[in-house]
């Protein structure tokens, strides 16, 4: 029997994405001297895959201790489970971890049986808190973790980032068959964001803090799972925040004989021709850059940085080295119709050019969001909401399964991810996505 049972808690889709975060778990903790066992649930074959029941089966073990990596999609399936889960088995330890249970961990223990929630980066947390259950030492002394005992919940002080993301171990590849993933790895170069955009979270993981791996580790890293993959994804949420470094990479893997596309995200205010030439030439087949909105007013309000026009321009030529992805968001509760429009010019504009793939996407509201503190009030939760904006796979919608319809209806801050800020024009905006999604 292993120490522990490790869940990534994803639903999957038509990508199915590497568990790059749970797998890194399991490398410190099997470096550690910890036995792992690991199963991802996006790869199962199990079908209606969101109803807790589901995954509530998912999580059967002999295994005393069972952490789950989760994000916001899963969420409730995951605290409707553990739920369930705990009725039949008091006794077992659950653990979550990941980015949603990093913005909610008092609302989750108040509400869900689940035992500990560890907080933004996990792999000091883990180790210490397995070291802690094995040898019943107070979790009062473990660092990054919530917890209940008996009827309080305590939450303690998080520790400091990593500074030396070199020292952490590879992710545990051995544990997945990269066959399951299209044969793609995603590879962090970094991790942390600079900015703060209004409708992110991210710095409630990072902190706006951006700490780097060295270039050649992230080469060897390549090297050593190269035999399996055809395709590399850099996960970095701007790969593009240093030309040196950039400029680097390509050069390595150019030295080292990596010869497969690769994709990132971008920025439109952090690339340059020159950049981009180089790029191209080491094997950079997709850059995803997030533009948000056609309007320099909304622009201005979430805080980008950087106006329509500059986004355009530096679009158009992207187009002419590599296939180039810009991510579009409508929905805000601020957002007129005139400028739900803007976007919708660049979004059809950009699709005469066939190396340009614009995606249009609805607002997504975010727990630690500055936008979700000043527009909460707004939630409003449909249950019939179409593919796209139900956060389930395919063509699903939370209406399909009562169980979990409940489970997020009665805890709208908790799982504001399916819900969206309703405002003036709403259903006008609506009607005319559905009308332009028909033709995409």
């Amino acid at each position: 029997m292993s120490d522990i049972l490790l869940i990534n808690s994803n639903f999957g889709g038509q990508y199915q994405g590497i568990p790059l975060g749970a797998l890194l778990i399991a490398a410190v903790l099997e470096e550690e001297g910890f036995s792992v066992t690991f199963k991802d649930y996006q790869v199962s074959s199990l079908k209606r895959k969101p109803d807790p029941s589901t995954f509530c089966s998912f999580m059967e073990t002999d295994t005393d201790i069972i952490a789950i990596s989760v994000m916001a999609p899963s969420l409730p399936t995951v605290c409707g489970a553990v739920q369930k889960f705990k009725e039949d088995h008091p006794d077992k330890t659950v653990i979550l971890g990941g980015p949603s249970p990093t913005d909610t961990p008092v609302e989750i223990l108040e509400n869900f049986p689940v035992d500990i929630v560890v907080m933004g980066e996990g792999e000091l947390a883990i180790t210490a808190l397995m070291e802690a259950l094995q040898t019943e030492t107070p979790l009062k002394e473990v660092e990054g973790i919530s917890y209940r005992e008996q009827e309080n919940i305590y939450v303690n002080e998080r520790p400091s980032r990593v500074r030396d993301l070199d020292s952490l171990p590879f992710p545990a590849y051995h544990l997945i068959d990269f066959a399951e993933y299209n044969k793609r790895a995603d590879i962090l170069t970094a991790r942390g964001c600079p900015y703060a955009c209004a409708f992110c979270s991210a710095h409630s993981v990072w902190e706006h803090h951006v700490t780097y791996r060295s270039i050649e580790r992230v080469v060897e890293e390549i090297e050593s799972i190269s035999g399996d993959i055809e395709m590399v994804t850099f996960a970095d949420d701007i790969l593009t925040l240093s030309s040196e470094r950039v400029i680097t990479l390509c050069e390595l893997l150019h030295s080292e004989g990596i010869d497969m596309p690769w994709s990132c995200n971008g920025r439109v205010n952090h690339v340059s021709r020159d950049m981009l030439e180089i790029m191209a030439s080491a094997g950079l087949a997709v850059i995803l850059y997030g533009i948000e909105s056609g309007s320099n007013q909304i622009l201005r309000t979430i805080g980008k940085e950087f106006t329509i026009d500059k986004a355009r321009k530096v679009i158009d030529v992207t187009a002419e080295y590599t296939t180039v992805r810009p991510s579009y968001i409508w929905g805000f509760p601020f957002e007129t119709i005139d400028q739900f429009f803007e976007t919708i010019f660049c979004v059809v504009s950009d699709q005469d050019n066939p190396q340009i793939d614009p995606q249009l996407l609805f607002l997504n509201p975010l727990v630690k969001s500055p936008l979700f503190e000043q527009y909460k009030h707004t939630l409003t939760f449909s249950p019939g909401l179409t593919a796209g904006i139900s956060r389930l796979p395919g063509d699903e919608t939370v209406a399909e399964y009562p169980h979990l319809e409940t489970v997020i209806s009665s805890h709208p801050e908790l799982f504001a991810s399916y819900y969206f800020y309703d405002h003036d024009g709403l259903d006008e905006k609506w009607a005319y996505v559905q009308n332009l999604s028909g033709g995409m």
